[in-house]
């Protein structure tokens, strides 16, 4: 035997593969199962108590989106790697960062300035967003499907995407530049600023 030989790391083994695979599809799924029978993917609304009469939130969407992938990558190179420290690097914490901001932001855009008006008579309920359907309720407003949200979906969907062929090519997070987090940022607060307007 050589004494160089590799060592098979637990991605290579006959178990790890599939309980890496399996740990993969546990984490998709919990978030899958969560956003569709609890309010963690929806608009927060006092006005409408019930989850699932509300929309689904695109800030949400998007921040639970970083957090699959940033963590099913992390897995990934624990398994391919045996390595647990420095795997995280400063792309994964600014994107992490970045989304959770423009969930914050979201929320407090879409609060109310001013004092609730009185409650209005129960045969007038306050109007509310309606669900309709996850790609619908992301890409929508009051006044139908619009650009920007459209245009914020495309990039974390690509950035997403290239993220994890970077990892799965490279073995490491990374290394997004000062424009690809500009672009991300102005698809951001150009959601937010929108959200304004939205009642």
């Amino acid at each position: 035997m050589e004494a160089n030989a590799m060592k098979d790391t637990l991605i290579d083994t006959q178990w790890g593969f599939g309980f890496f695979i399996l740990l993969e599809v546990l984490l998709f799924s919990t978030f899958v199962i969560l956003g569709k029978n609890t309010g963690l993917l929806r608009d927060s609304d006092l006005k409408q108590p019930d989850f699932r009469k509300r929309p689904y939130s695109m800030a949400k969407a998007q921040l639970s989106f970083w957090i699959v992938v940033v963590t099913g990558c992390f897995i990934y190179l624990y398994f391919k790697e045996e390595a647990f420290l420095k795997v995280i690097n400063n792309t994964a914490l600014v994107l992490l960062g970045m989304s959770t901001a423009t969930s914050a932001l979201s929320a407090v855009a879409r609060s109310p300035s001013s004092p609730p008006a009185p409650a209005l008579a129960p045969d007038h309920p306050a109007p509310s967003p309606a669900h309709e359907n996850f790609l619908n309720d992301i890409l929508s407003d009051n006044e139908g499907m619009n650009v920007h949200r459209l245009q914020m979906l495309m990039w974390t969907v690509v950035f997403g995407l290239v993220f994890i062929h970077q990892v799965a090519k490279e073995a490491k997070f990374p290394e997004y530049d000062a424009q690809i987090y500009g672009l991300m940022g102005i698809s951001s607060l150009t959601y937010v600023w929108f959200k304004k307007s939205e009642k």
